[in-house]
């Protein structure tokens, strides 16, 4: 007789699998592309029905007006509600944003409307921050192995 995989009933694990098979069956790679996902504002809407569809719990996010790393990191620690100990640097941004992201809450799709803003400012600056934005999304994945969960960032603007 064969035992199950002692995660197998927990609930959690469960749940977290079903939302990961949710979401992989909602969004075709022709709607998205690959990461990093950018979307032109008027897409931005049926995107984000989407993934609340699904069950994510998506944060939509102005930074049009955050026209340097510092603005879009205080921009997304007000919105995000982050505590009042967030430092305006990236490895702050990951440790509270791993505790915003808890295995048992539901996925989240952070929708950042307006980054188009930070690349016309200066592409060098845009760039670093896509790639810290990007880099931070798979660590959470990182520091949170044991529960399956998806994170996904969408970058909304004229691209």
């Amino acid at each position: 007789m064969s035992k199950a995989p002692a995660d197998s009933a927990d609930p959690y694990v469960v749940a977290a699998r079903a939302r990961l098979e949710a979401w992989e069956n909602t969004l075709t790679p022709e709607e998205l592309g690959s990461p990093p996902f950018f979307v032109a504002p008027g897409a931005a809407d049926g995107i984000a029905a989407k993934l609340a569809g699904a069950g994510f719990d998506v944060k939509r996010v102005d930074v049009s007006r955050a026209v340097s790393e510092d603005g879009l990191l205080e921009v997304l620690g007000e919105v995000l509600e982050f505590p009042d100990y967030y430092g305006v640097n990236w490895d702050a941004y990951l440790d509270c944003y791993a505790d915003f992201v808890v295995s048992d809450s539901p996925p989240v799709a952070l929708v950042l409307d307006g980054l188009d803003a930070l690349k016309v400012a200066g592409f060098t600056e845009f760039f670093s921050c896509l790639h810290e934005l990007e880099l931070v999304r798979e660590m959470v994945g990182v520091l949170r192995p044991i529960i399956a969960r998806r994170v996904v960032n969408v970058y909304v603007g004229d691209f």
